[in-house]
């Protein structure tokens, strides 16, 4: 006496569609066989079930069960349960503003969680994607930012970075002098809310300062000279000027 091998079903992973953020509701079970009598296999999905064909398609979460049944009646029932994955959900942190006009900072994500798979990485203005635990540097501007789960889903959302308006040095028009006699009195515009730390006139030969912190200054160079202004605030910010100090002979 013999008898067939024992029928078998299971789950064709290839052909099957499971559910994730991008098919929350069109799920496709496809099933296999192996052992039983030979011959086609007749597959009976469960009461309700959209099929085409022996597959299952169009489905929610949920479980589906089929009975299998070979040519000689012998049969085996197989389950399997859709699930879909809890929603994308994620936070960055709160750029910090540059210090000075034209500085960087950062962006970088505070916490992400859910999606499918646990290999989360960002990405800005769709370019390169970063590790989760990136910080990417970045200038003042709006930004589109993606958390993207292990299967390219993602939650997007966009955020502005300002910055203070730039250190304003004028040191106003070129000036013409007669070989021997000072300019006169040269008061630059500087614009900053910071407060001024420290001036350097370049170069710093023939200049006399009018004040104590010698923005206000004369100037007696014995030949046509360019003079440049470098004013830094009390938050390291930087502006300059220049004017030219035109020598008659």
């Amino acid at each position: 006496l013999s008898q067939p091998d024992l029928l078998e079903v299971f789950l064709d992973n290839v052909k099957s569609a499971t559910l994730d953020c991008n098919n929350t509701d069109k799920g496709r079970l496809v099933l296999g066989t192996k052992g039983g009598n030979t011959g086609v296999k007749k597959i009976q999905w469960q009461s309700g079930v959209e099929t085409e064909g022996s597959a299952a398609i169009n489905l929610k979460p949920g479980t589906y069960c089929a009975t299998v049944t070979d040519n000689q009646g012998c049969s085996a029932t197989f389950c399997h349960t859709l699930t879909a994955p809890v929603p994308l959900r994620g936070k960055l942190r709160t750029p910090v503003q540059p210090t000075c006009y034209g500085g960087s900072t950062c962006i970088s994500v505070e916490s992400v969680t859910g999606g499918t798979g646990n290999a989360y990485t960002f990405q800005i203005n769709n370019g390169k994607r970063y590790p989760i635990d990136s910080c990417a540097i970045v200038y003042a501007g709006q930004y589109f930012i993606s958390l993207i789960d292990s299967t390219g889903c993602s939650i997007d959302t966009t955020i502005v970075i300002n910055q203070p308006n730039p250190l304003k040095v004028e040191l106003g028009d070129d000036k013409d002098i007669q070989l021997g006699l000072p300019t006169p009195q040269i008061l630059p515009f500087i614009n900053t809310t910071a407060g001024i730390k420290n001036v350097v006139w370049t170069p710093n030969d023939y200049i006399s300062c009018l004040n104590s912190d010698c923005t206000n200054v004369e100037m007696t160079p014995p030949v046509t000279t360019t003079y440049v202004l470098t004013v830094t605030d009390n938050n390291g910010c930087t502006g300059s000027d220049d004017i030219t100090i035109r020598v008659r002979e």
